[in-house]
């Protein structure tokens, strides 16, 4: 067999492994993370928890009703840094409003890092705001 012949089947396998293989993420996002069931104008608090440590400069928190593609209302922006180290939770605690009664509602953070590119998290299932 000639090595073009074998090239097809080595790129299958390397997208197969690629398409199967977990993403690792360098954040967790703890709660609400798919499943809950909030009630607006309550205040409830989202957590999640650093896995990698980054030059980490802030964070950004968002919510959509849309889906994981946005488009994304800000909760809070530039909040201070905190504890940068692996292991560290952050916390937030958010008045639900409102506006963001829906059968499906994501969260999204983001670290603001200065050295690398921006790390996003978002919730692994919808909630629902209602």
């Amino acid at each position: 067999m000639s090595p073009t012949a074998r090239i097809p089947s080595i790129c299958i396998a390397a997208l197969f492994l690629w398409v199967t293989t977990p993403v690792f993420s360098h954040i967790l996002l703890e709660s609400p993370n798919g499943g809950e069931v909030l009630v607006p104008e309550t205040t409830i608090e989202i957590s999640w928890l650093i896995l990698v440590t980054h030059d980490v400069q802030g964070w950004d928190v968002h919510y959509s009703t849309e889906g994981v593609e946005g488009p994304w209302v800000p909760i809070a922006l530039g909040l201070p840094v905190g504890d940068a180290s692996a292991g560290a939770v952050h916390t937030l605690d958010w008045n639900v409003p409102l506006a963001a009664a829906s059968p499906q509602v994501w969260i999204k953070v983001r670290m603001d890092n200065m050295t690398a590119d921006d790390l996003l998290e978002f919730s692994d299932a919808p909630f629902s705001v209602g």
